[in-house]
């Protein structure tokens, strides 16, 4: 009887402990750019601070009407902090995203540039502004989409 129970318990251990392991990678695998992913970050805000990190890393603290622009996106908020290596920027105030076609408004998140994500939390609110596709059928709701 106690056999089968310590069974069981491997059973339902070791899937638990697999998907803990895999978490874990895609959370570290998002951490870092790969150099073909690149893209071209531009942060600017009234007052920066660079800090060494270990690892030969920096991290850049952006204070004052701070706007991160990448491509057709651009983050604004009044506190940041940006990692040029990584491409990520933490926002831990209120923050607007823009692109052509939305504005993405939040209490905080973290923007990922390396892979264009975006992790908002606390209010957020999407305002998405359409543009039509001539292709759709005539009455669908996706004509008024791209």
């Amino acid at each position: 009887m106690y056999g089968s129970k310590i069974v069981m318990n491997r059973r339902i251990i070791i899937p638990i402990m697999l998907v803990t392991l895999l978490g874990g990678s895609a959370l570290y695998a998002r951490q870092t750019a790969a150099p073909d992913k690149r893209r071209l970050v531009i942060v600017d805000a009234n007052q920066t601070t660079n800090k060494p990190l270990p690892g030969g890393e920096s991290m850049t603290t952006l204070n004052g009407s701070v706007v991160i622009t990448s491509e057709d996106s651009t983050l604004h908020t009044e506190k940041a902090t940006y990692n040029g290596d990584t491409q990520i920027a933490t926002a831990p105030t209120r923050l607007r995203l823009d692109d052509k076609q939305n504005t993405l408004v939040a209490d905080k998140g973290v923007a990922y540039y390396s892979t264009r994500d975006a992790d908002f939390t606390g209010n957020v609110v999407i305002n998405v502004r359409p543009s039509q596709n001539s292709a759709t059928p005539k009455n669908s709701l996706r004509k008024d989409f791209k």
